[in-house]
């Protein structure tokens, strides 16, 4: 008998569709049942998504959303006012995400969908319940010493000073601090004495303090608008917008004057490393000024190399160890002797709010912008020049106060607006 051969071709591909339908290990296409299984996993601030990777012709991307409540099971992903997109992933074998709960809510939920050519997999809602430390008040200037329990607080929106307990989320002491505008806040112990300075952008004045009782000690008036400050033993470094005495030492005791010389112009930081003579670098935007200072506070001498920092922020947005500065948009590290080493971020819309060295200065954290998007990463900068990143993480929308490692331990400090009251938060993300 003689088979007809569109019989054949018929035949074939119903064979074949059915073969492509067989390819799906989640689940089988039209059932009602979710395909896939997303797991969730706290760890103190930080929230672990993972799941198995789909195995499947025609991926396109996952979709994670979230919300503060359930999320309905829908043939595609809708977003409304209760629900948004946390990220959408378009690498098959990327089946991890961390993020931490920037919703604020006592209740996260999670749901995973998976576009496959014109249609979408989903995965059951996963609900966790997770604390967060948080204060009333917009504390957006902060800063911490390493072994110190507290670490100092201003809101600008109340006037008050604080000693805050991290550990267990607690106020050590608080006072009222009308003096205060706009401050750079730089804690320290020198000596077996812990003081706080302020360097206040606004009144163009520097406060001493003791901590964590803030009891004032000094202040001084120094007629030019600061731009920041550093105390370093028994001086403090402080850079001015001023053209004839920019760059300034004061004796960290009595904040009288030691030395001056011009400086440089515009936003700069300042990042001291220890010797004989001291090594002081003014970093700009398109050049650094390396001091050395002598055992009495005073220059003897100077030299100015160029450079391109990328817009340097406020004092208290960069950081400094032994070795290396590092600090601006693209988060760039500098060394003792003015060389740029390397920049840990890049992009023509990224911007670094803060960045920090860990103490044993293997690692950096820098929280980073890129548009509306903000993140925490994590590099291992162990064998410079060369930095890899480790981690990734997901952080609110927020104007972000301070970062510090402690205890393999990251601590972020950060601001927003419940309502219309803000509000000053803490996390804590596992290195």
């Amino acid at each position: 008998m003689q088979v007809n051969p569109l019989y054949t071709v018929i035949t074939s591909l119903l064979i074949g569709m059915c073969c492509i339908q067989c390819t799906l290990d989640e689940g089988s296409p039209g059932t009602t049942d979710p395909a896939l299984t997303l797991q969730v996993n706290p760890e103190l601030s930080l929230i672990k998504l993972s799941w198995t990777p789909v195995k499947v012709s025609g991926f396109k991307e996952y979709v994670i959303l979230q919300s503060s409540g359930d999320i309905p099971n829908s043939p595609t992903p809708t977003v409304d006012q209760e629900v948004t997109v946390l990220t959408r992933i378009n690498m098959v074998n990327d089946t991890t995400f961390s993020t931490t709960n920037i919703l604020f809510s006592p209740t996260s939920c999670y749901k995973l969908y998976c576009k496959v050519d014109d249609r979408f997999m989903y995965s059951s809602t996963v609900c966790i319940q997770q604390t967060m430390t948080v204060i009333p008040g917009f504390n957006d200037r902060a800063d911490h010493a390493p072994g110190l329990e507290q670490i100092a607080l201003f809101d600008r929106s109340n006037f008050k000073l604080t000693a805050f307990t991290d550990e267990d989320g607690t106020i050590y002491k608080s006072i009222p601090e009308n003096n205060l505008s706009f401050p750079q806040l730089d804690l320290s112990t020198y000596q077996g004495t812990n003081r706080l300075f302020s360097f206040d952008l606004s009144f163009a004045q520097v406060r001493k303090y003791s901590f964590p009782d803030l009891t004032l000690l000094k202040q001084q008036f120094l007629g030019e608008s600061i731009l920041g400050g550093l105390a370093w033993n028994n001086f403090v470094f402080v850079v001015l917008q001023s053209t004839n005495s920019g760059f300034q030492v004061l004796n960290a005791e009595t904040l009288g004057y030691i030395d001056t010389e011009p400086g440089l112009a515009g936003s700069r930081n300042i990042a001291v490393f220890e010797g004989d003579p001291i090594i002081v670098l003014e970093i700009g935007d398109v050049a650094i000024n390396r001091y050395e200072v002598n055992s009495l506070g005073k220059v003897i001498h100077t030299d100015q190399f160029p450079a391109n920092l990328f817009q340097p922020g406020t004092q208290n947005t960069c950081d400094i160890n032994n070795e290396f500065y590092i600090g601006g948009r693209l988060s760039t590290i500098v060394n003792k002797d003015a060389e740029i080493i390397t920049s840990l971020e890049s992009g023509a819309n990224v911007f670094s709010q803060m960045c920090r060295f860990s103490l044993d200065g293997t690692k950096a954290a820098v929280i980073v912008t890129d548009f509306n998007v903000v993140n925490l990463d994590l590099f291992d900068i162990s064998n410079l020049p060369v930095a890899t990143k480790l981690k990734t993480f997901s952080l609110p929308n927020a104007t972000y106060a301070d970062l510090y490692f402690k205890d393999n331990v990251i601590h972020v400090i950060g601001v927003n607006f419940n309502s219309s009251s803000p509000q000053t938060f803490f996390l804590k993300l596992p290195i």
